[in-house]
């Protein structure tokens, strides 16, 4: 159970980093670093230490936000 509360932490941390350096919200936040976790075969909660830590680049995991992509899992986003 300790584990589970600490992973949840270090992701809200890393939303929140990701959050705070580009023009994204807390939710495509967590998009985001689900898809780089995904994409790359890791982890969500070490993906999102890695943000935290800053070993891992934010703009490497903001770049897979494909703005139609957006669209299709959020409909009720704007086009850019």
């Amino acid at each position: 159970l300790q584990n589970a509360l600490n992973s949840r932490v270090v992701i809200e941390q890393a939303k929140g980093v990701l959050a705070a350096s580009g023009p994204t919200d807390m939710d495509s936040a967590f998009r985001a670093l689900r898809r780089h976790a995904r994409g790359h075969h890791l982890s969500l909660a070490f993906v999102a230490g890695e943000v935290v830590s800053g070993v891992l680049d934010v703009e490497e995991v903001l770049a897979g936000q494909d703005p139609a992509r957006l669209r299709e899992e959020d409909p009720g986003r704007p086009a850019p």
